[in-house]
This record gives C-alpha cells, sequence and structure tokens, in this order.
C-alpha cells in the first residue's frame, strides 16, 4: 500500500514524497516493501530502493505522478495510484529593504526593484493630503474643531464665514 504528500498545485518547483508499506492480509506474513515505482508524466518508470521515494519537477503545467510498490515476496500493489497537480512559476521571494528614513527606503526599494531602468521616480508623499479623497482627507485632518465648551464648530464658520441660521430659528439677545 503507498500514498503521496502530493497538493494540487506547486510554485517553483514540486517536491513529493511517496511512501510505501506493506500491511498483513488476511493469512499472509509481511515481509516489506522491497521497492517503490515512479512514473512522472510520460517518462520511463523509475525504481527506488526502500520504502520511499522523493520525485522533483520544476517544468511547468500539469502533471500526472503514477506509483506502485513491490513487497519482498514479489507482490505488486494493485491498483497503481495515480496524482495529478499543476506546476506554476515561483512567485518570487520577499526581500526586505530599508533606509534612514522614508525617503531613503524609497530610493533603496528602487534600487532593488528597477535595476535595469534609466530613472524612477520617487513620489515623496509631501502632498499626501490633497491626494486624499474628501472622507480620507477628512480623517487624516482629524476630529472637527470645537468651540471652548465641546460644540463642534460649523464648517462654513471654519472657512471665516458667519454659520447661517435654519428657517425658524432666532438668534437670543
Amino acid at each position: 500500500m503507498s500514498g503521496s504528500d502530493a497538493v494540487a498545485s506547486y510554485g517553483g518547483t514540486a517536491a513529493i514524497t511517496v511512501t510505501a508499506t506493506d500491511p498483513a492480509g488476511a493469512g499472509e506474513a509481511v515481509s516489506g516493501v522491497r521497492e517503490v515505482i515512479c512514473m512522472l508524466d510520460d517518462d520511463a518508470p523509475v525504481v527506488v530502493p526502500g520504502d520511499e521515494a522523493a520525485v522533483t519537477t520544476s517544468e511547468e503545467g500539469a502533471h500526472t505522478l503514477g506509483f506502485f510498490a513491490t513487497d519482498n515476496a514479489g507482490n505488486e500493489e494493485a491498483p497503481h495510484n495515480t496524482v495529478t497537480f499543476t506546476v506554476t512559476a515561483n512567485a518570487g521571494s520577499i526581500t526586505r529593504v530599508f533606509g534612514a528614513d522614508r525617503f531613503a527606503t524609497a530610493i533603496e526599494a528602487s534600487k532593488a526593484s528597477f535595476t535595469s531602468a534609466d530613472a524612477v521616480i520617487i513620489a515623496t508623499g509631501m502632498n499626501y493630503r490633497r491626494a486624499l479623497g474628501k472622507r480620507a482627507r477628512r480623517r487624516a485632518q482629524g476630529p472637527a474643531p470645537a468651540d471652548p465648551e465641546g460644540v463642534p464648530v460649523p464648517r462654513r464658520a471654519r472657512r471665516g464665514r458667519a454659520p447661517r441660521c435654519r428657517r425658524g430659528v432666532h438668534h437670543g439677545l
């Protein structure tokens, strides 16, 4: 009886381990696993002595791995096992870059990412409040100004205009 640790998809390189055991059947003695036979796609079978075989491939695309085991008594596992999996391009690795401040960090990130570029434009973030939308800008500016008693100042008054009275509301003396 054999099995594998294959998964449906791999990034970069697929590394699969096939393991086999020789369980005792009804009235049979255990003789032990002699070898594991693996076939990747249409390649020739590879015979690996022992109860474990490692299969690796970095070829992109869909693959089928067939495998079975034979025991020391000469019995071949039936039915043969198959697993299918896909290898995709490696997503890359994470590289940490940093500088003394945010500008130096941006420069280091540009150097690491754009090795063949003639020029890289770095947005400094000096005018970030103008880059934000209205709602986000208000959140960045903080809560609305308030008078000494904690009452929010109307928006028009903040802009230097006198607040408007609502219809039916009269100012007290």
